[in-house]
């Protein structure tokens, strides 16, 4: 090209970033810096090259070139931009360092729910729901409307951490507000109501979602093996087909599991001979080890130990140890 300006330049390194090739698209930005500053890196050209870094977790080349694009922003005077900030406080969560994560929050200083929104995903990838919720109600009191992803993430830390009468809250406050509720929304709410234990509150999202998918089923269907409601959730699986939806992997491993909590070893077994044949689905390495872990409880040993002979995979640690432990339980010392 004779003339490349900077919407050139971030278009191919976007394109590098995206395609995993991290060295390359860095060598792009180093050459578009030598260009000059009729073509100085702007907002768009650090979100993709920091997006491609944070896919590649926290390996030490990654902190440094994370720690030295965060200079360069700094340099551009780009620091207090939501559109680079957010990026960086992603780069951060995803290397798992939220002190840095803090530092680039407060550097915006801004009401984007962008960036408070990559904030609350920064705690929740560290494990610190607490501050996730902390971030969230200072949001509210600042008067920033939580966008769809928010809700969804602060549903899922309420349904982790049990707490019921902050999840309601949340919930009423999602409804108050004029936030467009899409599929992921009514599913992470879901969640939330089944992992509290309100099996008959999940069931009312489901019922109200009208933009259900696949997902929406594997969720229910998830939900209501998890409180013992195998013949519930099978219900489920036929009203999805005649939904037009096709099962896929994890409706099938949600069913065997049910089918693995209520006991019922042979709708398990017989569902999870179906795969292939009926719904044409290959099993993978979770369905054969929630087989195995069915016939290991019900004190079908030998059975078990031929699933895992025949299997297509190799046994981790964590499928023995189930074995091994029913081996105990049931007094199968041999095997054991």
């Amino acid at each position: 090209m004779p003339r490349r300006n900077a919407v050139t330049w971030n278009a191919l390194i976007k394109g590098y970033a995206q395609a995993g090739r991290r060295e390359e698209a860095i060598l792009l930005f180093r050459d578009m810096k030598r260009e000059g500053s009729h073509v100085a890196p702007d907002r768009y050209t650090f979100p993709a090259l920091l997006s491609g870094i944070g896919r590649e977790g926290g390996s030490g080349r990654t902190l440094e070139l994370g720690g030295a694009l965060h200079a360069h922003v700094i340099k551009a005077g780009l620091e207090r931009d939501p559109f680079v900030g957010a990026s960086l406080v992603s780069l951060y969560a995803a290397r798992r360092t939220l002190e840095d994560a803090k530092v680039a929050f407060d550097q915006v200083g801004s009401s984007d729910p962008i960036v408070w929104s990559s904030m609350i995903s920064a705690y929740v990838n560290c494990e610190e729901e607490e501050g996730a919720l902390l971030i969230f109600f200072n949001m509210l009191c600042q008067d920033i409307k939580p966008t769809q992803f928010v809700y969804s993430t602060v549903f899922s830390v309420c349904g982790r951490m049990g707490i019921l009468e902050m999840g309601k809250q949340v919930h009423a406050h999602s409804l108050k507000s004029n936030t467009e509720k899409d599929a992921a929304i009514f599913n992470a709410l879901l969640t939330m109501y089944s992992d509290c234990g309100c099996i008959n509150d999940a069931q009312k999202v489901f019922s109200s979602n009208d933009c259900v998918n696949v997902i929406s089923y594997n969720s229910m269907i998830s939900a209501l093996g998890q409180h013992g409601y195998p013949k519930e959730a099978l219900e489920h699986l036929r009203q999805m087909k005649f939904a037009g939806l096709m099962p896929d992997e994890v409706t099938l491993l949600n069913l065997i599991s049910s089918f693995n909590h209520a006991g019922l070893v042979h709708e398990g077994l017989q569902m999870f001979n179906s795969m292939v044949d009926i719904e044409g689905i290959k099993p993978m390495y979770q369905h054969y080890a929630c087989v195995v872990d069915m016939l290991a409880r019900s004190g079908e040993i030998g059975k078990a130990m031929k699933t895992i002979n025949e299997m297509p995979f190799e046994a981790e640690a964590p499928l023995w140890r189930i074995v091994l432990g029913a081996c105990s339980k049931h007094r199968d010392i041999e095997t054991g």
